[in-house]
């Protein structure tokens, strides 16, 4: 862990970031968290999207709801559309 993160994380507000973090973590919904870490994408926790968590850049991309468009995730809908158009 480097200086910036250890020092934030002993810190008050480290302390102050972690208890707004548990306070949403366990008021989330649909589904309760059943372990850490738990992904809660735009404030909605689904439990069948815990097993995406090794393609949480897909999960961010596909779940995104902002006005700007994300640099990577506009790559990597256009690799996908060159490789479906390889296969056809």
């Amino acid at each position: 862990m480097d200086i910036f993160c250890r020092s934030c994380l002993v810190s008050r507000l480290g302390e102050l970031l972690q208890k707004k973090a548990g306070e949403r973590t366990d008021s989330v919904w649909p589904d309760k968290h059943r372990h850490v870490p738990w992904v809660v994408i735009n404030d909605i926790s689904i439990e069948s999207e815990q097993m995406m968590m090794d393609h949480l850049s897909y999960l961010i991309c596909t779940w995104y709801t902002g006005d700007k468009e994300i640099p990577y995730c506009q790559r990597e809908e256009k690799k996908k559309y060159k490789m479906w158009s390889l296969n056809v």
